[in-house]
């Protein structure tokens, strides 16, 4: 926030350059960016009402029509024809996007199924097809695996019992299942004693990709991550149980009859991003353009993650200034293009 503030101080400041006035322009408009209204505008975007901004779903559509009619009531008129693609209503620009949701695996063992959270955590999905596994590669807990072991298209079991606690676990994990999937490992199991630690870690919603971007599917083995109850894994490989093989060596065989069943889940939605146009005094084929975006993460087990810092409290500075602009208008020399927008990680 400090930086955004900054940011929009020393672009005052170069407006009282421009003009020759000194620092009575930037002050004069300045003021008419009030803590007062921040506040307010945050209260609204911010409020449980508005269901945490989730993309394409109520409260972000909520959000859109409030900026909206910001925009009108400050006297902003609708964008020109010609200046943006697909303009409805005068400052919509829909565009479709793909929701994939979370829970895309499955572990089935004989009537037994098992899933997100349900005995299993994972936090991304690289798995594309069902998986028919009968036997796991052990290899201890994973720091040392001799270049001897095969690896390439294998189902890998490591013990994750004695990895440490909650982040710890998750920097060890990090390094030592890339270097199995740089190895070609198709599927990384970790029995792990406490799932619930790393329940904070799942993001329970879905991800977003926009329904135009070219996805270049990934050839060879997935390298796909699962953390697995010992529960559960005990109940996979029998009387042995992990914590009794703890003893053998990386490269131990351990037959198992399971299948992870891959079910991703996707659905097209539709999302809008907002739009404001100030047009310059003179320099009209300058273009400055100030973006904010508007969307969160929304309901996830009933709890509404309300997004104020990320980003409500950008989308209400975009707010303000833009009416510091139109305060000012016909005093700024260069196009204005206001646009509150989403940043989903594509």
């Amino acid at each position: 926030m400090l930086e955004r503030c900054s940011w929009l101080l020393a672009l005052l400041l170069s407006v009282a350059g421009v003009f020759g006035q000194g620092d009575s322009l930037a002050t004069k408009y300045a003021r008419t960016i009030t803590a007062g209204e921040l506040e307010a505008h945050l209260k609204v975007l911010a409020s449980d009402a508005y269901l945490g901004r989730e993309t394409g779903k109520e409260g972000q559509k909520m959000a859109a029509a409030y900026l909206k009619e910001q925009f009108k009531e400050i006297g902003i008129p609708p964008v020109p024809d010609g200046e943006a693609k697909g303009i409805t209503e005068g400052y919509l620009q829909p565009y479709e996007v793909i929701e994939e949701k979370a829970d895309g695996l499955e572990l089935a063992s004989g009537n037994d199924v098992y899933g997100l959270l349900k005995g299993l955590v994972y936090f991304n999905t690289t798995l594309t097809s069902d998986l028919n596994v009968s036997e796991m590669t052990y290899v201890g807990d994973g720091s040392v695996v001799p270049g001897k072991v095969a690896i390439t298209g294998r189902t890998i079991l490591m013990d994750g019992g004695s990895l440490g606690r909650g982040e710890e676990v998750i920097s060890k994990l990090r390094t030592r299942v890339e270097e199995l999937r740089k190895r070609g490992a198709n599927l990384i199991l970790v029995s792990t004693p406490d799932l619930l630690e790393f329940e904070a870690y799942v993001h329970g919603g879905s991800r977003m990709r926009l329904a135009d971007q070219n996805i270049t599917k990934k050839s060879g083995p997935a390298g796909q991550l699962v953390l697995v109850s010992d529960q559960v894994m005990n109940s996979l490989i029998g009387s042995k149980g992990v914590r009794r093989i703890a003893k053998k060596k990386p490269g131990y065989i351990v037959k198992a009859t399971f299948e992870m069943r891959a079910r991703p889940q996707e659905e097209r939605v539709m999302a809008e991003n907002v739009l404001a146009y100030i047009e310059g005094s003179d320099k009209k084929d300058e273009l400055v353009v100030i973006t904010a975006h508007y969307d969160h993460i929304g309901v996830e087990n009933g709890v509404v993650y309300n997004g104020a810092d990320d980003d409500g409290s950008g989308t209400v500075a975009l707010l303000e200034h833009r009416g510091s602009v139109c305060e000012g208008q016909g005093r700024w020399p260069r196009t204005a293009s206001k646009r509150a927008h989403h940043a989903r990680q594509w």
